[in-house]
Protein backbone atom coordinates (compact mmCIF):
# COMPACT_ATOMS: atom_id res chain seq x y z
CA UNK A 1 0.00 0.00 0.00
CA UNK A 2 1.08 3.31 -1.12
CA UNK A 3 1.74 6.33 1.46
CA UNK A 4 -1.22 7.93 0.06
CA UNK A 5 -3.53 4.72 -0.04
CA UNK A 6 -2.73 4.73 3.79
CA UNK A 7 -4.03 7.91 4.47
CA UNK A 8 -7.16 7.20 2.60
CA UNK A 9 -7.20 4.21 4.86
CA UNK A 10 -6.84 6.31 8.21
CA UNK A 11 -9.56 9.03 6.58
CA UNK A 12 -12.36 6.33 6.49
CA UNK A 13 -12.18 5.77 10.57
CA UNK A 14 -13.44 8.90 10.73
CA UNK A 15 -17.08 9.09 10.69
CA UNK A 16 -18.81 12.13 9.98
CA UNK A 17 -20.84 12.84 13.81
CA UNK A 18 -24.43 13.07 12.15
CA UNK A 19 -24.37 11.15 9.42
CA UNK A 20 -23.03 7.73 9.36
CA UNK A 21 -20.63 7.51 6.66
CA UNK A 22 -16.96 8.36 7.10
CA UNK A 23 -15.21 11.70 5.45
CA UNK A 24 -13.74 9.74 3.23
CA UNK A 25 -16.97 8.12 2.08
CA UNK A 26 -19.01 11.76 2.58
CA UNK A 27 -16.80 13.19 -0.45
CA UNK A 28 -15.35 15.77 1.65
CA UNK A 29 -11.76 15.23 0.93
CA UNK A 30 -11.07 17.36 -2.00
CA UNK A 31 -7.40 16.77 -2.27
CA UNK A 32 -4.49 15.11 -0.63
CA UNK A 33 -0.91 16.47 -1.14
CA UNK A 34 2.32 14.49 0.09
CA UNK A 35 5.50 16.62 0.75
CA UNK A 36 8.26 14.71 1.81
CA UNK A 37 6.93 13.86 5.96
CA UNK A 38 3.95 16.72 5.79
CA UNK A 39 0.65 16.32 4.87
CA UNK A 40 -1.88 18.91 3.28
CA UNK A 41 -5.76 18.11 3.17
CA UNK A 42 -7.96 20.20 1.51
CA UNK A 43 -11.50 19.52 2.60
CA UNK A 44 -15.00 20.54 2.96
CA UNK A 45 -17.73 20.09 5.22
CA UNK A 46 -21.59 19.25 5.08
CA UNK A 47 -22.19 22.87 5.83
CA UNK A 48 -20.40 25.70 6.36
CA UNK A 49 -21.97 26.51 9.57
CA UNK A 50 -20.82 22.63 10.80
CA UNK A 51 -20.15 23.43 14.60
CA UNK A 52 -17.94 19.99 14.56
CA UNK A 53 -15.46 21.05 11.89
CA UNK A 54 -12.62 22.17 14.46
CA UNK A 55 -13.54 18.61 15.92
CA UNK A 56 -13.04 16.60 12.72
CA UNK A 57 -9.94 18.82 11.92
CA UNK A 58 -8.45 17.74 15.16
CA UNK A 59 -9.30 13.84 14.56
CA UNK A 60 -7.73 14.10 10.92
CA UNK A 61 -4.56 15.44 12.22
CA UNK A 62 -4.43 12.96 15.46
CA UNK A 63 -5.11 9.93 13.28
CA UNK A 64 -2.82 10.81 10.11
CA UNK A 65 -0.06 11.56 12.51
CA UNK A 66 -0.04 8.07 13.77
CA UNK A 67 0.98 7.09 10.41
CA UNK A 68 5.11 6.44 10.64
CA UNK A 69 5.89 8.69 7.05
CA UNK A 70 4.06 12.26 8.52
CA UNK A 71 5.64 14.32 10.85
CA UNK A 72 3.37 17.29 10.19
CA UNK A 73 -0.84 17.60 9.18
CA UNK A 74 -2.41 20.53 7.45
CA UNK A 75 -6.14 20.88 7.25
CA UNK A 76 -7.24 23.57 5.01
CA UNK A 77 -11.10 24.20 5.01
CA UNK A 78 -13.04 25.36 1.76
CA UNK A 79 -16.57 25.18 0.32
CA UNK A 80 -15.43 25.55 -3.21
CA UNK A 81 -17.30 23.41 -4.55
CA UNK A 82 -19.78 23.62 -1.88
CA UNK A 83 -20.72 20.08 -0.52
CA UNK A 84 -23.64 17.69 -1.94
CA UNK A 85 -24.80 14.49 -1.51
CA UNK A 86 -23.79 13.39 -4.86
CA UNK A 87 -20.32 13.40 -3.56
CA UNK A 88 -21.03 10.40 -1.86
CA UNK A 89 -18.62 7.38 -3.06
CA UNK A 90 -20.63 5.56 -5.64
CA UNK A 91 -19.78 2.28 -3.40
CA UNK A 92 -21.57 3.73 -0.07
CA UNK A 93 -24.67 5.25 -2.24
CA UNK A 94 -25.68 1.75 -2.95
CA UNK A 95 -24.53 0.28 -0.02
CA UNK A 96 -28.13 -0.58 2.23
CA UNK A 97 -26.05 0.12 5.61
CA UNK A 98 -25.77 3.90 4.31
CA UNK A 99 -28.02 6.24 1.92
CA UNK A 100 -29.39 4.14 -0.75
CA UNK A 101 -32.24 5.92 -2.39
CA UNK A 102 -33.71 10.33 -2.17
CA UNK A 103 -37.49 9.15 -2.02
CA UNK A 104 -39.45 8.61 1.09
CA UNK A 105 -42.24 5.79 1.15
CA UNK A 106 -43.12 6.23 4.80
CA UNK A 107 -45.48 8.70 6.48
CA UNK A 108 -43.40 11.19 8.25
CA UNK A 109 -46.28 12.07 10.72
CA UNK A 110 -45.71 15.97 12.03
CA UNK A 111 -43.84 16.64 8.87
CA UNK A 112 -46.57 16.72 6.39
CA UNK A 113 -48.49 19.12 5.29
CA UNK A 114 -51.98 19.57 2.98
CA UNK A 115 -51.28 21.42 -0.05
CA UNK A 116 -54.27 21.40 -2.50
CA UNK A 117 -55.17 18.16 -1.18
CA UNK A 118 -51.54 16.77 -1.33
CA UNK A 119 -49.61 15.79 1.54
CA UNK A 120 -45.83 17.66 1.35
CA UNK A 121 -43.66 16.61 3.64
CA UNK A 122 -41.65 20.11 4.69
CA UNK A 123 -38.82 20.32 6.31
CA UNK A 124 -38.71 22.09 9.43
CA UNK A 125 -35.12 23.03 9.75
CA UNK A 126 -34.93 24.86 6.18
CA UNK A 127 -38.39 25.00 5.18
CA UNK A 128 -37.47 23.55 1.80
CA UNK A 129 -40.42 20.42 0.39
CA UNK A 130 -39.70 17.13 -0.64
CA UNK A 131 -40.93 18.20 -4.56
CA UNK A 132 -38.05 20.63 -4.52
CA UNK A 133 -35.05 18.79 -2.90
CA UNK A 134 -36.41 14.90 -2.40
CA UNK A 135 -35.85 13.02 1.20
CA UNK A 136 -32.50 10.97 1.64
CA UNK A 137 -33.25 7.48 2.97
CA UNK A 138 -30.29 6.43 5.43
CA UNK A 139 -30.32 3.10 6.82
CA UNK A 140 -28.03 2.21 9.40
CA UNK A 141 -27.75 -0.75 11.25
CA UNK A 142 -31.36 -1.75 10.20
CA UNK A 143 -32.37 1.50 11.55
CA UNK A 144 -34.49 3.25 8.75
CA UNK A 145 -34.36 7.23 9.16
CA UNK A 146 -34.87 10.42 6.70
CA UNK A 147 -32.92 13.35 6.16
CA UNK A 148 -33.34 16.32 4.64
CA UNK A 149 -31.51 16.51 1.01
CA UNK A 150 -31.19 20.22 1.47
CA UNK A 151 -29.77 21.02 4.48
CA UNK A 152 -29.03 17.19 5.81
CA UNK A 153 -31.06 17.53 9.18
CA UNK A 154 -33.10 14.99 10.43
CA UNK A 155 -36.76 14.96 8.93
Amino acid sequence: MNKKEKIVEKLKEIYDPEIPLSLWELGLIYNIEINERNVNILMTLTSPQCPMSDYLIEMIKDKLIELEFIDEVNVNLTFDPPWTPEMIKEEKKNNESNIINKKSESKLGNNEEKVNDVNIKICHSCGVDENIKPLIEVRYKNEKFFMCYNCLKDF
